[in-house]
């Protein structure tokens, strides 16, 4: 089978998890099947294409334009049809995307079966809210009608799908791989206490993209709270600016909280690994999040977790009893769990470790990635 995965970021510091996630399924379906990457040329890394195409997974990359108002329109695909076979799947990470409007119009005229992982992109969160709701008065219909299946991570995911109106037969409940085995043995390098120099006892840390969304403001305003009860602890904040890194500053300036924050800076591999294990908590907090990414990624590492209770991250976490959760917005409330974790570390190591081998034991790259197979074979299958 070929499969073609479609998504307009190859950069997991601007794409993230979802490009993470790509290349981590194109890695392993490579071994059985012809993979292809299809993306556009804004945010390119090329040590990741590099990294992928030792497996033998190809990298098609088209000019895009209109990147910074979201549309990664790519013309070339209009015109090329190389990356249109027999015996094919495209797997879709992304529901609001001219690419994607291409390549569907474009698979339904070669009868190529299309699957969509919307990776959390359906609600508009009040996010450029004019320019989603327009798009969906355009082509939600064409989308929803033309897609054999949509990819749904968890519950919450499920219903955004049926939101849009896809029929329940069409949405498959998959719970994202980890390649588990890529956190073993991790080095503490003790970058924080030498590199950066923090003194403090107790490291409380959040890793991700500084967007609003992130809810990285709530965080920050709960450290201020604990820091009333003890004087221990330094935040430290790793990850890239996706737009709200200004706003933070300002933030931490007002609370006089320079000297107890710390901003990392976009860590990968070893560096970020090595922070996550030297962290006492790893903290995520988000207005919205569809899955339990890099939360478990700490879990996996060994460090205990705190999430906001109504996300899907939180409904994955609590599959697993793998963390601690917290009322969003509530700043006491996450003060006082942050502090019972550092009160009782036996207990929240325990939580973690027991969590660690659940995760290990059901999410493993091995075993997911024969559910994502199971769908591709019966997307091919004849209505």
């Amino acid at each position: 089978m070929n499969i073609v995965h479609v998504f307009p970021i190859f950069s997991i510091s601007k794409g993230g998890g979802t490009t993470w996630l790509i290349c981590e399924l194109a890695k392993y379906q490579s071994k059985k099947n012809k993979v292809t990457i299809l993306t556009g040329s804004s945010n390119i890394d090329y040590k990741l294409i590099q990294e992928v195409e030792k497996y033998g997974v190809k990298v098609v990359v088209y000019k895009s334009y209109l990147n910074r108002i979201g549309l990664y329109f790519m013309p070339g695909l209009l015109l090329d049809n190389s990356v249109f076979n027999d015996n094919q799947i495209f797997h879709l990470h992304l529901y609001r995307s001219f690419q994607n409007l291409i390549v569907i119009l474009k698979a339904k005229i070669f009868k190529i079966s299309c699957i969509l992982d919307a990776h959390g992109s359906i609600p508009t969160h009040n996010i450029k809210s004019f320019k989603k709701k327009f798009y969906d008065f355009l082509f939600k219909k064409f989308t929803v009608n033309n897609i054999r299946f949509f990819i749904a991570e968890n519950h919450l995911s499920y219903n955004e799908c049926a939101s849009l109106g896809v029929p329940k037969k069409k949405i498959k409940i998959i719970n994202p791989p980890f390649p588990v085995d890529e956190y073993d043995n991790v080095q503490n390098l003790g970058l924080l206490k030498s590199f950066y120099k923090i003194k403090e006892e107790h490291i409380i840390l959040y890793f991700g993209r500084f967007h609003f969304i992130k809810g990285i403001d709530f965080l920050i305003k709960s450290f201020f709270e604990l820091r009333k009860k003890r004087k221990d602890i330094h935040l430290v904040l790793m990850g890239r600016d996706d737009g709200f890194e200004k706003e933070l500053n300002k933030l931490i300036s007002d609370l006089n909280l320079n000297k107890y924050v710390t901003n990392v800076g976009f860590k990968i591999g070893k560096e970020k690994n090595s922070v996550i294990k030297e962290s006492n908590i790893c903290v995520q907090v988000s207005r919205y999040e569809q899955g339990a990414g890099a939360p478990f990624e700490a879990v996996l590492i060994g460090t205990p977790i705190i999430l906001s209770d109504h996300s899907g991250s939180a409904e994955d976490a609590k599959r697993y009893d793998a963390g601690y959760f917290s009322k969003f917005n509530d700043k006491i409330d996450l003060s006082n769990k942050m502090n019972f974790i550092l009160q009782n570390p036996e207990e929240a190591m325990l939580k973690t470790k027991n969590a660690s081998q659940k995760i290990k034991l059901n999410l493993g790259i091995e075993v997911v990635i024969k559910n994502y197979q199971k769908i591709y074979f019966e997307s091919n299958v004849k209505k």
